[in-house]
């Protein structure tokens, strides 16, 4: 859709309490923002301990385990009724972004829902063609991306999620589709002369499969 040349498309929005002030992220430093805030390696002997991160994304005691140790992220918007989290093969892209002051979550629903339409295509036939997207479907103006990274599998990777202004390429885990050996890695950005290395091309700027940083 042409809207898309300047915005991403986006379903699922959460948000860092406060002002947008209250937690800096100093040079050298980070956050780390955990779907279930828990100690997976005591559980397994494999997984990563999240217990102690900053924040946690929690869906409501109907759905999810909470962490009363760790913040929880406010949900700004949630096109599912299910609990969150991350794609297991990728297949889904993540930005960071920066709302304006004056944007609410009630202005933000009623100024950029998304009519467009899709198409899905295989083998060169068209299997559903000029459907309207899901409710829930958001346009974000690419002015308000602080930064982008498209995901993806080299087997399967169609178009990009983000334009190539928001990144110029991608990165993520496997080459397969379902591939068995993605688990327990991580798409880790590389780092020159003690800084990230950021040039809006994901391909260029992470290490695909890459042991966890947090391990």
């Amino acid at each position: 859709d042409d809207d898309l040349s300047g915005h991403i498309l986006v379903r699922d929005m959460f948000m860092i309490p406060g002002s947008g002030e209250d937690v800096p992220v100093l040079p050298g430093h980070s956050l780390v923002i955990a779907f279930a805030a828990q100690n997976f390696n005591a559980e397994n002997g494999h997984g990563l301990d999240l217990s102690g991160a900053d924040f946690e994304i929690f869906d409501g005691e109907d759905l999810d385990t909470d962490n009363p140790d760790v913040p929880n992220m406010e949900i700004f918007i949630k096109s599912s009724k299910s609990f969150s989290f991350l794609h297991n093969r990728g297949y889904e892209s993540y930005a960071l972004v920066k709302l304006p002051a004056d944007v609410t979550e009630e202005s933000f629903i009623a100024d950029c829902a998304f009519t467009g339409t899709r198409s899905f295509w295989m083998d060169g036939s068209a299997l559903m063609e000029g459907s309207k997207y899901p409710a829930g479907s958001y346009l974000v103006p690419n002015a308000w991306v602080v930064d982008g990274i498209n995901c993806g599998v080299e087997e399967d990777y169609g178009n990009p999620a983000f334009n190539a202004s928001i990144d110029a390429g991608y990165t993520g885990c496997g080459t397969v589709d379902k591939d068995p050996e993605r688990f327990g890695k991580s798409a880790l950005r590389k780092s020159e002369g003690g800084k990230l290395v950021d040039t809006n091309n994901s391909t260029n700027d992470f290490t695909r499969d890459a042991t966890p940083s947090l391990k």
